[in-house]
């Protein structure tokens, strides 16, 4: 899809949106590919298994030691909407898990490309039906935020904008905010802004943080709101703790984790699992004679943030990573697809609610990670192909 075809589809899609806000300012072009991937469905069929086995074996087992751990999370008894499960393709065409996330982004925009070809229904009203459930309740008369900070200067601000239109098209009150504007007072939740006092307690919170465990002093309103389960805040940070942080990685690759397993769930687990290890377990020799078929990643490091592949890493980097609080993690390359005579990298983005998945993209990239600045490049839907076996290009319509 051509990036002015893009827009004329947002357009359509959230016209009250599009009436406010100037999209082609707000969606910079690299970030939507001009190519669409054709898939084995096979692959969309091991991505159920996975997320499944994952939210309803991985997520419980040894549940009450995570809990236990610092900092302390309360269970606010809900689960998480829009989770995402990011993948690489192994040689043998293997999904093979990267992450898990909590405030996956890019939804609704590659619900928009998804509609445009017409290759499976929109997402966006199971998306809605899922903050519903999460809420307990039809979302019209909510109290809805979407929260981040300085939500305006984001990347992805568009998208808040469409999930804003999305909300209010349930019949929500919707409103954009910063944390910093959010206030616990008398046991529930307020919104602080100017020319809004009206907007009453707050009901329900799509929660866009990076703060996962909301321990940074501007996330005090949140902690206690989510403590006293005074509203719906999703994605929250128990479910971080469950599933995303990179801490349960580690956990899912010790022999004695696996012990727990049937000999089936154990077959599953090591067939998508990508064995993850904590730098300070190893000696800085061992770490440097594997280093090749290495990654390095921050334990609690997001969007590819000083990562670094073991096979590029400098001596000098190498020892100053040894003096951070540093994960290493098996290296699978991404899988490439040629475009136009150009080599792109991609992977996989499965988003998923509880145990059961929405949606897909493919985020095509040149570079060590995806970064949504390379022409041709940026993210793509899927049509999922019963009789393909590799991967396959065509130019959008």
């Amino acid at each position: 899809m051509k990036f002015e075809e893009f827009l004329d589809r947002l357009a359509k899609e959230y016209p009250k949106a599009a009436a406010v806000h100037d999209f082609s300012r707000l969606v910079i072009p690299t970030l939507v590919a001009p190519v669409a991937l054709k898939l084995p469905r096979d692959l969309w069929r091991d991505a159920e298994r996975i997320v499944s086995f994952a939210f309803r074996r991985l997520r419980n087992l040894q549940a009450e030691r995570w809990r236990a751990l610092s900092p302390p999370v309360e269970d606010p008894g809900h689960a998480s909407v829009l989770m995402s499960y990011d993948f690489h393709l192994d040689a043998e065409g293997r999904l093979r898990l990267i992450e898990v996330n909590t405030n996956a982004s890019m939804s609704l925009l590659g619900d928009v490309m998804l509609c445009q070809r017409h290759i499976d229904r929109c997402h966006r009203d199971d998306f809605m039906r899922d903050f519903a459930s999460e809420l307990g309740r039809p979302l019209q008369g909510a109290r809805v935020l979407i929260v981040d900070d300085d939500p305006a200067s984001q990347k992805l601000y568009a998208e808040f904008l469409l999930y804003q239109e999305a909300f209010r098209a349930e019949g929500a009150e919707c409103e954009i905010a910063d944390r910093r504007e959010l206030e616990f007072r008398d046991g529930v939740l307020w919104l602080k802004r100017t020319g809004r006092e009206d907007f009453g307690p707050v009901d329900l919170v799509y929660n866009r943080l990076t703060d996962f465990y909301f321990t940074e002093p501007e996330s005090a309103a949140l902690a206690n709101a989510c403590r006293a389960r005074s509203c719906v805040i999703t994605p929250h940070p128990h479910e971080y703790r469950l599933l995303a942080d990179k801490d349960r990685l580690v956990d899912w690759s010790q022999p004695e984790f696996a012990a727990s397993l049937t000999a089936d769930e154990r077959t599953l687990l090591q067939s998508f699992l990508l064995r993850t290890r904590e730098a300070s377990s190893l000696s800085p020799d061992e770490l440097w004679a594997e280093r090749k078929q290495l990654i390095f990643k921050p334990r609690r490091a997001f969007g590819g943030k000083s990562v670094y592949r073991g096979a590029s890493i400098s001596r000098g980097a190498f020892q100053n990573l040894l003096a951070q609080d540093v994960l290493v993690q098996d290296f699978v390359a991404a899988p490439t697809v040629q475009v136009d005579g150009a080599e792109f990298k991609f992977d996989l983005r499965f988003f998923a609610y509880r145990d059961e998945l929405r949606l897909a993209v493919a985020r095509l990239y040149q570079g060590q990670m995806t970064n949504a600045t390379t022409p041709g490049g940026g993210i793509t839907s899927i049509e999922w192909v019963d009789d393909l076996s590799r991967v396959a290009v065509q130019t959008r319509d």
